[in-house]
């Protein structure tokens, strides 16, 4: 799904409205408070496997439709140049999970550097496990 499209089923799931311009006011035109702003960054994080840094998160700079669809591209981009997974692959974060992974037959990769050397093999070109 578009980047664009997604983040305004994000908007549209938060406040309900159906006309959603890029230059329409979060608060003033689409009526989302303080608490619907939260738990749309918490979707577009989600939605995105994202996390925006706490500074990005200013409700003064983020007004408009255009500055949500601005601060998920910036992102989005960042994430960009990191080698994408396949469907299925599991981004390992510790040993244990490596080794579930492998158990279930997946590509794995490792983001734990205590994880065994070659997490981001094909699982038949894992050294054996015994």
């Amino acid at each position: 799904m578009e980047l664009r499209q997604t983040v305004i089923d994000a908007i549209r799931q938060i406040c309900g409205a159906e006309d959603i311009r890029d230059k329409s006011l979060l608060k003033e035109d689409l009526g989302i408070d303080s608490l619907g702003m939260v738990t749309l960054l918490v979707l577009l994080e989600d939605a995105f496997s994202i996390e925006f840094d706490e500074s990005d998160m200013d409700p003064f700079d983020i007004q408009t439709v255009e500055d949500v669809f601005e601060l998920v591209q910036k992102y989005a981009a960042d994430g960009a140049d990191d080698e994408e997974l396949e469907p299925g692959d599991i981004a390992c974060e510790s040993s244990s999970d490596y080794d579930s992974a492998f158990r279930a037959g997946r590509s794995v990769e490792s983001l734990d550097p205590e994880a065994p050397q070659a997490c981001s093999a094909e699982p038949d070109g894992l050294p054996s496990q015994e």
